[in-house]
């Protein structure tokens, strides 16, 4: 399946009235597989190398590379600076992974007219990605003060059987939150009025959603939808391990996975890699699916989607339905 083949360029008023006459090229521009998958191929590089730098950009920090409370709060002033960094080192690296991804879409030949026009960020985006930003530093830095956090060194970067474990944080984290978060509270927030309201400002984001719109959302949204999936997988770690310290906690790479997710999730670039996983990123679009949430506000409640992995018909079905609506 070529996503990159099937897109669709918006159709211009001039070109409405020769519609009759190249109806299907107009509606369904196709590409040539060598320049589908450059598109796939960059993308890749694009993505893979932002978590690669997100990664790296933790191991600068010398903080304690195992579940340490007490190491933290020896040194939290340090730790606070260290985060603080870490932040808007962050947000220009994913600000940066964007612009990189509208460059590449606006200069292919049968994709510019969609992807050049396209509106920048605003002042009020610009407040919640500070905003988040702000209380995802807090968060890390209380899971770092009460044990369930530990940072990686660069002896960890490169240390290629610690990754099996971080993927499988990562992969547990995108699960539990799907299943315990996602499907009762998101599905909630869309059904009832009065819930929506708290979930009302994340959709004021809709076609025009790029990487950093992830961060546009509201504080107690983002309490409900991301706080309680390291939680559960803490205390999953606990009961496997007897309640064994050393066999607890999450590392800061699996936490950088999952941001590196949800950025991936709002990209304007359905090529994005989502799983970092080659034959995941195959079979499952979250993507398109998370970008159709927010252009109809409705369906795809959950951020996997699973139902890819076993029905390419109704892959087939959302990769249509993402041509249809943009």
């Amino acid at each position: 399946m070529n996503i990159g083949a099937q897109i669709s360029a918006p159709v211009s008023q001039h070109d409405t009235k020769t519609l009759g006459k190249n109806k299907n090229k107009l509606l369904t521009p196709r590409s040539r597989d060598a320049d589908d998958f450059n598109l796939w191929l960059v993308s890749q590089l694009i993505d893979y190398g932002t978590v690669l730098a997100l990664c790296y950009q933790n191991v600068i920090y010398n903080l304690p590379t195992t579940p340490n409370a007490t190491a933290f709060r020896q040194n939290a002033g340090y730790f606070a600076l260290c985060l603080i960094t870490n932040g808007l080192i962050s947000v220009g690296i994913v600000y940066l992974r964007e612009e990189l991804h509208f460059m590449m879409l606006s200069r292919h030949r049968q994709l510019a007219s969609r992807y050049k026009i396209r509106g920048g960020l605003s002042r009020i985006d610009w407040y919640y990605i500070f905003q988040t930003a702000s209380v995802s530093q807090i968060a890390l830095f209380l899971q770092g003060i009460f044990g369930i956090l530990y940072w990686e060194n660069r002896a960890g970067f490169w240390n290629w059987s610690k990754w099996l474990k971080i993927y499988l944080q990562f992969y547990a984290m995108l699960i539990l939150r799907d299943l315990f978060y996602l499907a009762p509270f998101h599905s909630l927030m869309h059904s009832a009025p009065r819930w929506y309201r708290l979930h009302k400002e994340h959709h004021k984001v809709m076609k025009n959603a790029q990487s950093l719109h992830a961060f546009h959302i509201d504080i107690l949204d983002l309490v409900i939808e991301n706080v309680g999936a390291p939680i559960l997988l803490v205390l999953g770690q606990c009961i496997m391990s007897d309640w064994k310290q050393e066999h607890v906690g999450i590392s800061i790479f699996a936490v950088v996975l999952l941001t590196g997710h949800d950025i991936a999730l709002h990209s304007i670039d359905p090529y994005s890699a989502m799983y970092f996983c080659p034959v995941l990123d195959h079979f499952m679009k979250g993507n398109i699916c998370h970008q159709l949430h927010h252009a109809l506000n409705n369906d795809y409640i959950m951020f996997v989607p699973y139902g890819h992995l076993w029905s390419s018909r109704r892959r087939r079905e959302d990769v249509d339905r993402y041509n249809t609506v943009f």
